[in-house]
């Protein structure tokens, strides 16, 4: 996915530029488009990652102009580099291509954001596998709108948006390597939103102060509202208590889910209950987000 910012600050670049100057803007510059490509991957059924995440602690390497003639030595020595694209006037040059208008100078004929197909909202997630859309991405109806609620926050929340999406983001990148945290980065994202959607102090205990609640039934009332619409099904609340009743598990006994200590492949029916498990805690993360952002809006939940 390629994409260009438009950031509304003044050129902090000068002919005597240093990191200094050029660290904090940066700075800024990857916090948006990281917090947007995570958004991106919690409010659809892609994900959209860094391909070179996996080596942003660096790589061995040798130059690939060394010269063989040369002391080879030095030539065929390997020093240690972090995958970066740099060169000295980076800041400088990145400046002018955004003052010169990035999509009209180098693609004269193309639009910004090409055309996107969309789904209806509430059958886009229940369906929940891109596998579904093989040859493009699709996006649900409501997308825009989301982003656009996602906007309106004031700073402090958008910061707590942007921890719940790092959570499915981290939920996404493990489901087919470390399914227990991934499931853990599901129901995490989705217990993070119950808390900032209950932002009133719980009645308490009169002889012990503690507060008067049940964390599960504080989880299934969040799920009852922003995935079912606050109609209560029966069915979907034993889903969402069973959400819950394996993340404690998981947290607390060491129960992980089959395959990610043992393989455990006679066990054919059980491992096919936990993947729906699995599958359904990731969209109900998603789609309570979802509907969580349209709602703070005024927008029609999906």
């Amino acid at each position: 996915m390629e994409y260009a910012l438009e950031v509304p600050e003044p050129n902090p670049f000068t002919t005597d530029t240093d990191f200094k100057v050029f660290a904090p803007w940066k700075e800024r510059q990857l916090d948006r488009a990281n917090s947007l490509r995570r958004l991106l991957s919690a409010i659809t059924n892609h994900h959209f990652f860094l391909q070179d995440e996996v080596l942003k602690s660096g790589v061995w390497g040798i130059p690939k102009d060394a010269d063989p003639d040369s002391d080879r030595d030095e030539a065929f020595r390997s020093i240690w580099v972090e995958e970066l694209y740099m060169w000295p006037e980076i800041g400088e040059d990145m400046y002018s291509v955004q003052e010169a208008g990035f999509s009209q100078q180098r693609h004269v004929d193309a639009p910004i954001v090409p055309a996107i197909d969309t789904v209806g909202n509430y059958q886009y997630y229940l369906d929940g596998s891109p596998k579904s859309y093989p040859n493009e991405v699709v996006f649900p109806d409501c997308a825009a709108a989301v982003l656009e609620a996602y906007e309106a926050l004031d700073e402090k929340t958008q910061r707590t948006i942007d921890a719940i999406t790092q959570l499915i983001d981290n939920g996404l990148a493990l489901v087919g390597r470390m399914k227990s945290l991934s499931f853990l980065s599901f129901v995490s994202a989705i217990e993070a939103l119950v808390a900032l959607d209950n932002t009133e102090d719980p009645e308490k205990c009169e002889s012990c102060g503690q507060p008067k609640y049940r964390v599960t039934n504080k989880f299934i009332n969040f799920l009852d509202t922003y995935v079912d619409g606050g109609r209560k099904i029966g069915k979907n609340r034993r889903i969402f208590s069973d959400i819950y009743k394996r993340r404690s598990e998981i947290a607390h006994t060491g129960a992980l889910l089959l395959g990610d200590a043992h393989e455990h492949w006679e066990a054919k029916e059980m491992r096919e209950k936990q993947f729906r498990l699995h599958k359904m805690a990731m969209q109900f993360s998603r789609l309570s987000l979802v509907n969580w952002l349209l709602t703070r809006g005024a927008i029609p939940s999906a």
